[in-house]
């Protein structure tokens, strides 16, 4: 699950656009919506370089170029949220440089001319509420286009039949269309007529196909895909075309991978966003979901040896957790709390030196808090830390105060395998099954840096078991 924003990040440090690797493997998702009492996350394996592919080649179709990185970045964020394939390309097809280049495609189509800036401009907003049916058939009925034809209404039907059905009109449809036109039928509607008729949709719905799929039509398929036209139009025509397996293997291809599976969307799984300033030590009930909830929580890293060990095991297991990095290790090792949002997780504070912040005043407290947000930020761009761990569990007034000034929750916890003293791996699993203080919706504070975490890492696979043994489901916080 990668959020929006960290694609761009990931992406820019990892690779260059014109030639992503092919084998990339990587976490996807996202944090959908805002802070929610009660809501869903989504949670799936994706290939972020095959997705990008995907929305690159989406946007080349439309406009002739790629898009930039952090255009990009916003779609593979809508991929990663679950969003359907159609409507991601939808959203590609309606950024600046394909709404442009469509814009000028029908220009050059109808009026045999390029656009000016301004036409641009005035089209945009009409093409993408109400798609090119709108924009042709005022192409077609202007008086650019009437004079154009010679200025008469049969020589405009002529023309308008030429370019909308390849063909001359055969007299009794001169006759009917004549007479709508000279009995005050504007040429609009007339157009609009004409543009919706079957073999305008057969003719449309070929050309999707080569545009999109770099082919012709088969009669099959061009009989199918003109309901879509006919009832969405010819950009959701494009979105579905460019959503099969065979437009995620024409965009695979034109950077120069190999086919591969189309992955299925992602799946919702729980997510709590805790509001600013509340101070939280179980998870609530969640609607819709059992009463055993269980969070994974961690603590003290990055650590180069056991933060990968235990993002291993998460992976192996698909689930979300949420660290609580220190500033100062964040700062040593960036690559890993990259890595850690990379692959789904969220990333929250811990402060910067993982002092005991009740020994220090008001501004040591901010500073260690306000700072620990700002070096996270700087390593993978504002707006992914929702929440704050004081070290130790010590907090007061001030800390909660402090920590809602900056728009975070803060994070206790309701078990504690005391993983930190390395008391035994059995020790570990047995007490973070202890229901007495959350009856059964558990926040579980675990730890992958600091010191020696062996025994975490043994302990993690025969926790989750246990959990998922007893009924509980793992709910994604932060």
């Amino acid at each position: 699950m990668k959020p929006r924003a960290l694609f761009f990040l990931v992406l820019a440090a990892a690779v260059a656009f014109a030639s992503l690797p092919t084998t990339t493997s990587a976490s996807a998702g996202g944090r959908a919506g805002g802070p929610s009492t009660n809501g869903t996350a989504i949670a799936c394996r994706r290939d972020t370089a095959a997705d990008l592919r995907w929305v690159s080649w989406i946007h080349r179709v439309h406009s002739g170029v790629d898009p930039t990185l952090p255009e990009a970045a916003q779609w593979l964020g809508q991929l990663a949220d679950g969003q359907p394939y159609r409507d991601v390309a939808r959203s590609v097809a309606r950024a600046a440089a394909p709404t442009s280049a469509t814009i000028a495609g029908l220009y050059r189509s109808y009026l045999h001319r390029e656009p000016g800036g301004s036409e641009v401009d005035g089209w945009t907003a009409s093409l993408r509420a109400h798609g090119s049916a709108t924009v042709v058939a005022e192409l077609l009925a202007s008086d650019e286009m009437f004079h154009r034809a010679g200025g008469t209404d049969a020589g405009w039907l002529d023309h308008v039949y030429e370019l909308v059905l390849g063909r001359s009109p055969d007299a009794g449809g001169r006759a009917y269309w004549l007479g709508r036109l000279t009995g005050g039928e504007g040429r609009e509607r007339v157009a609009a007529a004409l543009w919706a008729t079957p073999q305008s949709l057969w003719r449309r719905v070929d050309a999707s196909y080569r545009k999109v799929l770099g082919r012709p039509g088969d009669p099959g398929g061009i009989t199918h895909w003109s309901t879509v036209a006919a009832a969405e139009g010819d950009a959701a025509l494009d979105a579905a075309l460019a959503s099969t397996q065979a437009g995620w293997d024409r965009a695979q291809a034109t950077y120069g991978a190999p086919a591969s599976v189309m992955p299925a969307p992602c799946r919702p799984v729980p997510r709590w966003v805790p509001p600013v300033g509340a101070v939280v030590r179980t998870l609530p009930r969640m609607d819709g979901h059992g009463p055993l909830l269980a969070t994974l929580t961690f603590d003290d890293g990055p650590h180069p040896t056991w933060t990968p060990k235990i993002l291993e095991i998460l992976d192996r297991y698909d689930i979300p957790a949420t660290f609580f990095v220190v500033g100062n290790w964040a700062q040593r090792h960036p690559d890993l709390v990259r890595r850690t949002l990379a692959e789904g997780h969220h990333l929250a504070v811990h402060t910067v030196s993982h002092p005991n912040l009740l020994t220090l005043g008001a501004a040591g407290q901010r500073r260690e808090i306000a700072g620990s947000l700002d070096i996270v930020n700087g390593i993978v761009g504002a707006g992914h830390v929702k929440c704050f761990r004081p070290p130790y569990g010590n907090h007061d007034a001030t800390t909660d105060q402090i920590a809602a000034d900056l728009g975070l929750a803060t994070i206790m916890w309701s078990r504690d395998g005391r993983d930190w003293a390395s008391p035994g791996v059995d020790h570990i699993v047995q007490a973070n099954l202890d229901t007495r203080y959350d009856d059964g919706r558990a926040v579980l504070l675990l730890h992958d840096g600091g010191v020696e975490r062996s025994q975490t890492v043994a302990a993690l696979p025969r926790l989750i078991d246990s959990l998922k043994a007893r009924g509980y489901e793992f709910v994604q916080i932060c």
